[in-house]
């Protein structure tokens, strides 16, 4: 039987190697300024679909067995949740994780150093990108080799970590943006999907396509994820014809670890399909 969904390749180096598409080009190569030593960068450059799955630090469900599959299916970005105790953008997947976390006592700084430093110690492993609230203790990402940061502020701002690629969240509605800031982010820029908070929907907001050329229009040239609302493959490729260079997804990932190993492969396996369809 023919293996099914992307397959990776061991290299030489005994790293996992997602396999590229070469006839598959997006316009991301010619916006992005690229400096070619950022794993983000690298991503662009590739050409194809950028998938970022988001899981929450300290969560007993995400141990490094995972890990391994999140890489085995082609996952992109490791987004790293740091627990908040006022997620007021997250939904009750993402929101329910991190209760339990905080409950449990775990400590989310010491396992997203844990895999920054494993995705850091392999060139070809995906990126590790931090995700937080302005609530987090920012003295303890000193040191973290992270890929990029994505911490939410007020009004539009992006918190800056010291050292890391500075990403940043646009949403669908464009008198809040923040444009001054937006354009100095140097990792990526996701957009909103759906409107409202994190977690699976019937339908993405019909206005995805227009704020994606929005975005671009601005000036924006950094790559462009849709996320907040994805939970169907279908849903993901939605998101890549309406004009976004990859998609991320969070709440449908944490649900479908909950359900079985078997559950989340299939359910990487078949959004890795659909996005490089």
């Amino acid at each position: 039987m023919e293996p099914v969904g992307p397959q990776v390749v061991l290299t030489g180096n005994g790293l996992l190697e997602p396999p590229l598409i070469p006839d598959m080009r997006l316009n991301l190569q010619e916006r992005v300024p690229l400096n070619g030593t950022s794993k983000l960068d690298r991503l662009a450059a590739r050409g194809r679909p950028i998938l970022a799955c988001y899981f929450v630090m300290g969560d007993e469900d995400f141990d490094n067995a995972l890990r391994d599959l999140y890489v085995e299916e082609g996952v992109d970005i490791f987004e790293l949740g740091i627990p908040s105790v006022d997620p007021y953008l997250d939904g009750p997947d993402i929101a329910g994780a991190m209760a339990r976390v905080i409950a449990n006592g775990s400590d989310g700084y010491d396992r997203m150093a844990e895999l920054a430093e494993w995705f850091a110690a392999r060139p070809l492993a995906p990126a590790g990108v931090c995700m937080a609230y302005a609530d987090l203790d920012i003295e303890r990402l000193a040191g973290i080799p992270l890929d990029g940061a994505l911490v939410i502020g007020g009004e539009g701002v992006a918190i800056g970590v010291p050292g890391t690629p500075r990403c940043g969240l646009l949403t669908l509605d464009q008198s809040l943006w923040n444009l001054d800031d937006a354009l100095s982010w140097d990792g990526y820029v996701m957009v909103q999907s759906a409107d409202g908070k994190t977690g699976p929907r019937e339908a993405l907001d019909p206005r995805l396509a227009e704020t994606i050329a929005a975005a671009k229009d601005a000036g924006i040239v950094r790559p462009i994820l849709a996320g907040f609302g994805i939970g169907t493959s279908a849903q993901a490729r939605e998101a890549i014809d309406a004009g976004a260079d990859g998609v991320v997804i969070g709440s449908m990932c944490v649900r479908s670890v909950r359900r079985g190993n078997a559950a989340i492969r299939q359910f990487l396996r078949d959004v890795r399909s659909a996005l490089d369809a």
